[in-house]
């Protein structure tokens, strides 16, 4: 849920509304303790459908944007588009589509702004078909343009599977303009996925491998990142394993930069072994002090989910 500083709550529904392809939806507070909805956009197909799992983000204005999984205009179809939707004086909402993919480059994360207003996200396939992890490509990292009167698309980079596959988290942006994320899988021989950085340069974007998750004793599958104070960066695996390749229950980790320019991670804190599975699966986020972490397990847990915290 996206919140605003009046307090309203902005998100999206994968289903449902007038034709129903998935909704985006304002939750305002009624002043005597409830809330009052309403649906600001019904998404009818050609301007996108299923906006699954990706939240929405807002600039300055006021204006929407966010992701669907699918799009079709004068019957060709795709995997998906980026949207803006702004505000009308007479409080109705437009919406207009910035980009629409082809038959690969499912959108599964939402986009972030930089300080240009510019628009960055991630495509969980794409790119060239003869990636090691699979037909439809490795995925890709994209960057939208803000201009005048139109937003320019550019693919910025593309997985290898050795440098990632399938990026399913949100990328963050730390005040230097460098770019974080993480991918589902690639990264090894163990495909655990890997935590990456790219960074601007005048010839274009380097990506640093951070780290390579799945070896013995590791995470897999990590979430979202969140950047810390000192710029380290934190997140969860849902499942771990020992040493001998016995699997575990998840963990929150930290990576941190050395002196020497590499980056290391620990585990800040590792859900106990028993009965139960702690299924860590969430993006994590701070609160308002940065003194917490939180995030959700499940649904795949027993119990079936829970809202956790940890501090230093």
């Amino acid at each position: 849920m996206l919140l605003d500083a009046a307090g309203n709550l902005y998100g999206t529904t994968a289903g449902g509304g007038a034709s129903g392809n998935g909704t985006v939806f304002k939750l305002a507070p009624d002043g005597a303790g409830g809330w009052a909805e309403t649906v600001l956009h019904s998404f009818n197909g050609t301007d996108g459908s299923l906006p699954l799992l990706a939240p929405l983000v807002a600039d300055a204005q006021g204006n929407l944007y966010g992701v669907t999984q699918g799009y079709c205009y004068r019957a060709k179809c795709g995997t998906g588009a980026v949207f803006e939707m702004s505000p009308r004086p007479n409080g109705s909402w437009g919406i207009k589509v910035l980009h629409s993919f082809g038959h690969v480059g499912l959108p599964a994360a939402g986009v972030i702004f930089d300080k240009a207003g510019n628009l960055y996200g991630t495509t969980t396939n794409g790119g060239p078909k003869n990636c090691a992890a699979g037909l439809a490509g490795c995925g890709t990292i994209y960057k939208l343009a803000r201009g005048a009167k139109s937003w320019t698309f550019t693919n910025i980079h593309t997985f290898s599977n050795g440098d990632g596959a399938y990026p399913m988290g949100n990328l963050i942006m730390d005040s230097a303009g460098n770019l974080f994320g993480t991918t589902g899988g690639g990264g090894s021989t163990y495909n655990g996925g890997v935590a990456f950085m790219l960074s601007p340069s005048k010839t274009g974007w380097k990506e640093t491998l951070l780290h390579a998750f799945g070896a013995p004793g590791d995470g897999q599958e990590p979430s979202s990142l969140a950047l810390g104070a000192s710029g380290s960066l934190f997140g969860s695996v849902p499942l771990s394993t020992d040493a001998n390749f016995n699997f575990q229950n998840g963990y929150v980790f930290k990576l941190s930069r050395q002196a020497s320019g590499t980056w290391s991670e620990s585990v800040v804190y590792r859900f106990p072994q028993g009965n139960s599975v702690p299924f860590p699966n969430s993006n994590l986020i701070w609160n308002k002090s940065k003194t917490a972490l939180m995030g959700t397990i499940g649904p795949y847990s027993d119990p079936a989910g829970a809202v956790y915290k940890v501090t230093p």
